[in-house]
């Protein structure tokens, strides 16, 4: 009998055919041996002709998964070699009883490739991305391992979901992203894949091949302008103050990360006469800047100042810059200038005097 158990398809078991020397080696026929069975799932491999005094395998290989239960049947021959006038025979022929199950691995057929959540808002709800593993039948699903599916991550954002995936069946991958807050969403998930024997086989679980998914997008805050602190319903006072120096504070206030947080764009105008505004430069996140009032002349000035703020998303892909509004700022207040230096130097002479002498 040969007993294989529950094994893995492509294990083998041989079984030992000997030519025994009945008198002289040189004097006796080789021997021919031919295995057949039944059961599909065995795999028979018989020796070549085996010569007086020699021995060899046949071997039985759990070819397909499935039970191995069953017969093999051993033809034997004496086969005479064509020495003349002789012929060949048909010897007994033996049976040999099979027992066990063969199991297959769980097979892994995924297309792997980037899972973009783009660039996207704060807050947004982002659709989950998704990607399909399947463990195809190879002979029967009965006899073969589920495939498990364990992903990892590292970016707090992202969770992420794996699945166990009987034969014949597929599952997802899945990843979500947590847009509460701006930041990141690129990362590697690291995909381990295991053949897990059912218990009923008793055959221990096999690490298979894992793979490396790439995840990519970002979540993106818009500017957000601050105003001076010294404006109070849309009036600022300055009183008095030096003609350099009367300007409108702005800010784009940081909220997460100045990396995924739009520019501030201000533009500042005024019909008002004695005075022009210059606005300053694209404000990215964190940073501050003054809307200038160039003052003409000393003395009182005031108007209004129509400004225009803009978060402006810098070309980045799949976001689009939005108005934060368009507030008027009246001004007021008394300029003046440092009191100015002239003087003409000269060398002062006393000439020579005696002491004394005025």
């Amino acid at each position: 009998t040969v007993v294989f158990g529950n094994v893995r398809t492509g294990t083998s078991r041989n079984v030992e055919v000997t030519n025994t020397v009945t008198t002289n080696a040189a004097y006796q026929d080789s021997l021919e041996v031919l295995a057949t069975s039944a059961n599909g799932n065995l795999t028979l491999v018989a020796p070549a002709n085996l010569l007086a005094g020699t021995s060899g395998n046949v071997a039985v290989v759990a070819g397909k998964a499935g039970t191995l239960a069953g017969t093999v049947a051993v033809g034997l021959t004496s086969n005479a070699n064509g020495i003349d006038g002789l012929a060949n025979a048909v010897l007994a022929a033996q049976s040999i009883a099979v027992t066990g199950a063969a199991y297959d691995l769980a097979q892994v057929v995924v297309t792997n490739r980037p899972l973009d959540f783009g660039n996207v808002r704060k807050g947004v709800l982002v659709t989950n991305q998704t990607l399909n593993f399947a463990n195809p039948t190879v002979s029967l699903a009965a006899y073969q391992d589920d495939l498990v599916m364990a992903p990892t991550k590292v970016n707090s954002k992202l969770t992420v979901t794996g699945a166990t995936i009987a034969a014949g069946s597929t599952a997802n991958l899945t990843v979500a992203a947590n847009t509460a807050t701006a930041g990141n969403l690129a990362d590697t998930v690291a995909v381990a894949l295991t053949s897990r024997a059912s218990l009923a086989s008793g055959l221990a679980n096999q690490t298979l091949t894992g793979l490396n998914v790439a995840i990519t997008g970002g979540v993106y805050d818009y500017a957000q302008a601050t105003l001076d602190s010294r404006i109070a319903a849309n009036v600022l006072a300055f009183g008095n103050v030096r003609r350099d120096a009367a300007g409108i504070a702005v800010a784009n206030t940081l909220f997460t990360s100045a990396a995924f947080q739009d520019n501030l764009d201000v533009t500042a105008t005024t019909s008002a006469t004695g005075f022009t505004v210059t606005a300053p430069a694209s404000l990215a996140g964190g940073a501050a800047g003054t809307i200038a009032i160039n003052l003409g002349s000393t003395g009182a000035f005031g108007g209004a100042i129509a400004l225009t703020l803009d978060s402006n998303a810098n070309g980045v892909a799949g976001l689009t810059g939005k108005s934060l509004g368009t507030p008027t700022v009246t001004v007021s207040g008394v300029a003046y200038d440092y009191a100015q230096l002239v003087v003409t130097n000269r060398v002062l002479d006393f000439g020579n005097l005696r002491k004394g002498g005025a």
